[in-house]
């Protein structure tokens, strides 16, 4: 439903160790399809831009990663081929 009314419609699943049973769904929507599809340069600069703060966890590479669905979620929802 969601891909007949915006551009970038996406599924994701993550690990929430404080949610009942571990897993939760969330959606992603967007008029803008280029939103969940910059490079780690794009957003290393704009982390330098910003000060480059120290973080325990999060870098650019695991920004983008981050918005990039596994190979059996992809398949499975048929996202395969769009790539």
């Amino acid at each position: 439903m969601f891909k007949s009314l915006f551009a970038d419609a996406a599924c994701y699943v993550a690990a929430i160790p404080t949610y009942v049973g571990g897993h939760m769904a969330m959606g992603w929507a967007a008029k803008d399809n280029k939103l969940r599809r910059h490079k780690v340069g794009t957003i290393a600069a704009r982390y330098k831009k910003a000060g480059s703060f120290k973080t325990r966890y999060w870098t650019p590479e695991v920004h983008v990663a981050c918005l990039r669905a596994p190979a059996l979620h992809r398949r499975v929802c048929g996202e395969g081929e769009r790539r």
